[in-house]
């Protein structure tokens, strides 16, 4: 799956090289509830699907470093999705089918404890569902103190010089078809637009009282829509000329950052940015000479907990069609109140 292929090897056949010991049983960190597989087609990311009893799981180890850490030692977004980036590639290049035809589409992270710096964690992996085109893989992190986050991509296959989908291939589906349990998976997008957006704004000005959210997760409840430019840096592209998915986070993290909006967004005392749910959607590529605009809203969820809010984020790049910005990435953040789970 080239950068982000799916598979590896199982647990109880790791070569010697890439043996290690768990540093826990990941049952004591990753609660059922977020391990439940309906019996139903599922959309990829929705649910976290647990290890296969079957099929190929590959692992490696990896340190969190200083680089990917934010000033209070919490392992980045960003960090986390460089790690998986480059664990995707080892295990595609360790299975033999690596492939440049593959794209990010969706991403979800479920962070049950966060991980920090210089802590030891256990990168395991496995595909968790197939599609015609496409595919989803489970990630499952595991710390030595204590990390323990479900991440779950869908990857779609491309024609690298069309760019347009093809289905996946006989070798792809007999290497790692048995770790997905026959569970099938769709490739919709669940996040909407920022609503209701009118007129041009200044940098960090309110733009329009927002309403609506995005199917699959919940409704919201009032909120504003504020806006700032998103210049691109050099450093944000990739070999393929665009921006990086893991580079994408780095507009989440800037307003994890943000007091202003971290106060909202997280409520006080007992809620963190860090531990929850985020998504990420990637609509279309951000290439050089685009001029993106980095929307958010604080809103309140349809959520039976009083005051849970949600963080939407938008990186929005004007068009003759679309002048007020076309939505290319988007990004929504759930925190866990403490007693979750």
């Amino acid at each position: 799956m080239g950068a982000g292929g799916v598979g590896g090897l199982r647990d109880a056949s790791i070569a010697p090289g890439n043996r290690i010991t768990s540093f826990s049983d990941p049952s004591t960190h990753f609660p059922d509830r977020w391990c439940a597989v309906p019996m139903r087609r599922d959309n990829a990311g929705d649910h976290m699907v647990p290890l296969p009893p079957s099929g190929r799981v590959f692992t490696e180890r990896h340190r969190v470093r200083v680089g990917d850490c934010d000033p209070q030692g919490s392992w980045r977004f960003d960090g986390l999705a460089r790690a998986v980036q480059d664990l995707a590639g080892d295990d595609s290049a360790d299975a033999g089918v690596a492939s440049p035809g593959w794209v990010v589409r969706r991403t979800v992270v479920q962070t049950h404890q966060p991980a920090r710096f210089g802590e030891e964690l256990d990168l395991s992996t496995w595909c968790g569902g197939l599609g015609r085109r496409w595919a989803e893989r489970r990630v499952q992190v595991a710390g030595s103190r204590g990390a323990a986050i479900d991440v779950a991509m869908l990857w779609v296959h491309v024609d690298p010089s069309s760019g347009r989908p093809v289905p996946l291939t006989d070798e792809f589906r007999s290497r790692f078809g048995e770790a997905a349990q026959g569970r099938e998976v769709t490739a919709r997008l669940r996040h909407g637009d920022p609503h209701d957006i009118v007129g041009e704004a200044t940098d960090g000005a309110e733009v329009h009282a927002a309403s609506g959210g995005s199917e699959g997760a919940g409704s919201e409840h009032g909120g504003l829509v504020e806006q700032r430019p998103w210049p691109l840096r050099a450093t944000d592209l990739d070999v393929w000329g665009h921006v990086n998915n893991a580079a994408s986070w780095a507009a989440v993290e800037e307003l994890l950052a943000d007091r202003s909006v971290a106060e909202r967004f997280e409520g006080g005392a007992g809620r963190s940015g860090r531990r929850g749910r985020a998504e990420i959607e990637y609509r279309a590529a951000i290439d050089p000479g685009d001029e993106p605009t980095l929307r958010w809203q604080v809103a309140e969820t349809a959520d039976e907990r009083i005051g849970v809010r949600s963080l939407g984020v938008w990186l929005c790049v004007p068009t003759a069609a679309r002048p007020h910005g076309e939505v290319r990435v988007s990004a929504r953040l759930t925190p866990v109140v403490d007693g979750d789970g």
